[in-house]
C-alpha cells in the first residue's frame, strides 16, 4: 500500500471521527456543503473514497473526496450502490431493475456512462417469475447480456435522476467539500476535508 494513501486514509478517518464526535456532543446535524456554500445534505458517514449524506429531499447519496483509483474527479456526486441491473427486455432497454434493497437511495445506472439514478422511496417491488427472459448490464460496462431467471426474483425500479425528487443535480460540485453544523452559531464553523 502506498504510504501517502495510507496517511490520507488515516487523516480522513481522524477527521470523520472528530466530526461525528462533535456532532454527537452538540446534537446538531452536521451539514455537507460544496465549495460555493450550497448544502448537499446531512452527513451520514464516510465510505471508500467518498462521504455519504442524506439530501434535503431525503435520498442517500455520496460525493467523491479522493480521486485515487478512479476515473471520476473529486467532487463527483455518486450513487450509494453500484450494482448490476436487470431489464425485463432482451436488449437492456426500459426501466432498470435492481435486486438490492435500496429504496430512497441514489444509484449508479446505465453502464459505463455512470448515469446517476435513484430508487424512489415509495418504490413498488416488481416480482418476475422463474423462467422470465431478462437482460443484464453491470454498472460499469455497456455490455448487455441475456439470460433467464432461475427463481422468482423481486426487484425495485431505478429511474434516471430527477433533481426535483432527489435534491441533487449530479455531476461535479464546487470544491472544497466542507462540513458545518446546520445551526452553526458562528456562521463560519466550516471544516474542510482535503
Amino acid at each position: 500500500m502506498n504510504l501517502t494513501r495510507l496517511r490520507r486514509g488515516v487523516r480522513q478517518f481522524a477527521l470523520t471521527a472528530s466530526l461525528v464526535a462533535a456532532s454527537s456532543a452538540t446534537a446538531a446535524p452536521l451539514g455537507v456543503y460544496d465549495g460555493s456554500g450550497a448544502l448537499l445534505g446531512t452527513y451520514v458517514g464516510s465510505a471508500s473514497q467518498s462521504v455519504e449524506f442524506v439530501t434535503p429531499k431525503g435520498y442517500v447519496a455520496r460525493v467523491r473526496v479522493d480521486g485515487e483509483a478512479s476515473s471520476e474527479p473529486i467532487g463527483t456526486i455518486q450513487g450509494v450502490l453500484d450494482s448490476a441491473y436487470t431489464y425485463n427486455s432482451p436488449n437492456c432497454s426500459g426501466p432498470a431493475l435492481t435486486s438490492d434493497p435500496v429504496a430512497g437511495r441514489l444509484v449508479s445506472i446505465s453502464g459505463a456512462q455512470q448515469q446517476l439514478g435513484y430508487v424512489p422511496s415509495d418504490a413498488t417491488p416488481v416480482t418476475l417469475p422463474a423462467g422470465t427472459a431478462v437482460s443484464h448490464r453491470s454498472y460499469d460496462s455497456d455490455e448487455c447480456s441475456t439470460g433467464t431467471l432461475s427463481r422468482d426474483t423481486t426487484f425495485l425500479p431505478a429511474s434516471p435522476n430527477n433533481p426535483a425528487v432527489t435534491g441533487v443535480t449530479g455531476g461535479v460540485v464546487a470544491l472544497p467539500i466542507r462540513f458545518a453544523f446546520v445551526d452553526d452559531v458562528f456562521g463560519d464553523g466550516f471544516d474542510t476535508l482535503t
